[in-house]
């Protein structure tokens, strides 16, 4: 009789103890299994803040380079109206000049012609 009773205490102990085991490691895959989850979701939130970071560093980068070529852009216009403003003012000496040039061409014609009709008057008073 006791013997039996040891042998059923000895059963019992062994399928409680196989039953423990089993609990323990469904637990120990739970916490694994959680614990990939929760691995996984920081690697998707480190990955979309990456992206974010990325995006906003390529945004930033096309706005100075709009900004840069903006600069050029007005640089460009104002050398080329700097241009402008001395073909202009070059153009303007220039005609000045021609038109001293007539000016005094003029003066002189007119000198030579003051002195033709002086030099015939005189012929013409000796007369």
């Amino acid at each position: 009789q006791e013997m039996q009773e040891e042998k059923e205490r000895e059963v019992c102990r062994v399928e409680q103890e196989r039953k423990e085991e089993k609990e323990r490691e469904m637990q120990r895959a739970n916490q694994e299994k959680q614990e990939e989850k929760e691995r996984k979701v920081c690697r998707v939130k480190q990955e979309r803040k990456e992206e974010r970071e990325r995006e906003v560093r390529r945004v930033e980068q096309e706005m100075q380079e709009e900004k840069e070529r903006e600069v050029c852009r007005v640089e460009q216009e104002r050398k080329e109206e700097k241009e402008r403003e001395m073909q202009r003012a070059n153009q303007e000496k220039q005609e000045e000049k021609e038109r001293k040039v007539c000016r005094v061409k003029q003066e002189r014609k007119e000198e030579r012609e003051r002195e033709v009709r002086r030099v015939e008057q005189e012929m013409q008073e000796e007369k």
